[in-house]
């Protein structure tokens, strides 16, 4: 990744990026010729607003049926679930405070979170997640997600700040959650008052202040953000520019302070006036999906042979890649 020298900088993660890598008018930005995430330990200041290259357009921004990577980029920033990755991984409470697991695993208690706020001023309660969780396990939400949450046969209110999940066998549930697809909580009736492909209310840091499809996404900051520290931008503008050379011309010409760009992209950058190209190892997960539905893939043994086809052990040649099966929604194959 590359970024002018005049703006803020992105980070590892959303709380990073929230808390301590987008410190306005610092100067150190990233670029990792494989993929990559920048790490500043610079003291944040706050205000300012981040004008940034988003590579493709989000597409769609329901959280609930939207599988392509750029919505999740989109909408990670407005919606929130009831658990959360921290930098190491751990699964740490968000929109739930704590949880109590029973019945051999088969039921899940969650305290929630007091006096959240969603962007439309309305306060969470177990309402919404019961209202959320339900959306997506109804066919009709036809979300591509639902497997992370197919466990789940009842969810029930057992008061406004406490909601209770069985399951029809055990499950890492919490994981399903933490990695926010298919998981956000969203007000309950709102899919049914708004159109999620284009606006966006949820419990997160940013509100979404406009779509553009194909143009730009700008996010203006949730004053009544149930972490008060957070988050130290008063906001944030993704300008869609698809083409690598629109991202290269933009950074020179001081229209956006930070771009992800290739290995050749970085190149041309290097040593460029009031730039920095930066870099840093990540973890970068490509799930190739199958559709069993239509021959020959609908048959087992050609699914089975294209798997003893593919050797999963094999880094790439240069050993900076360690590919490993996934196994579940947090990527524990890769170290």
């Amino acid at each position: 990744m590359a970024r002018n020298k005049s703006g803020p900088h992105r980070g590892i993660d959303r709380r990073s990026f929230l808390r301590g890598s987008l410190a306005v008018g610092g100067g150190l930005a990233g670029l990792d010729l494989s993929q990559a995430h920048l790490v500043s330990a610079q003291t944040p200041k706050r205000g300012g607003n981040l004008v940034a290259a988003a590579e493709i357009d989000p597409i769609g921004l329901d959280p609930h049926n939207s599988s392509n990577f750029s919505a999740c980029q989109a909408y990670d920033h407005f919606y929130e679930s009831l658990t959360s990755y921290d930098e190491k991984t751990n699964i740490v409470p968000c929109l739930a405070t704590s949880w109590e697991v029973t019945n051999g695993g088969k039921t899940y208690t969650f305290k929630l979170r007091p006096n959240v706020k969603f962007h439309n001023g309305q306060t969470m309660t177990a309402d919404d997640v019961k209202y959320s969780v339900e959306r997506v396990l109804d066919p009709k939400t036809a979300s591509p997600w639902v497997s992370w949450l197919k466990p789940i046969k009842e969810v029930e209110v057992i008061d406004p700040l406490t909601v209770q999940m069985n399951l029809d066998a055990p499950y890492p549930l919490l994981g399903s959650f933490a990695g926010n697809r298919a998981s956000a909580i969203i007000p309950k009736g709102i899919a049914e008052q708004e159109n999620l492909k284009i606006k966006g209310i949820g419990t997160g840091p940013f509100k979404l202040a406009e779509y553009v499809p194909q143009d730009r996404i700008v996010y203006a900051r949730h004053t009544d953000y149930w972490d008060k520290s957070l988050p130290y931008l008063d906001g944030m503008t993704f300008k869609v520019l698809t083409e690598e050379n629109a991202r290269i011309a933009a950074l020179k010409a001081g229209q956006i302070q930070y771009a992800f760009l290739s290995g050749q992209g970085a190149a041309q950058l290097e040593g460029a006036p009031g730039i920095t190209v930066a870099k840093s190892p990540t973890a970068w997960v490509v799930v190739h999906y199958i559709n069993r539905r239509n021959k020959p893939l609908s048959d087992a043994r050609v699914r089975r042979a294209l798997r003893m086809a593919v050797d999963t052990e094999r880094g790439d040649p240069e050993g900076r890649v360690r590919r490993r099966r996934a196994l579940g929604p947090r990527a524990d194959g890769l170290r």
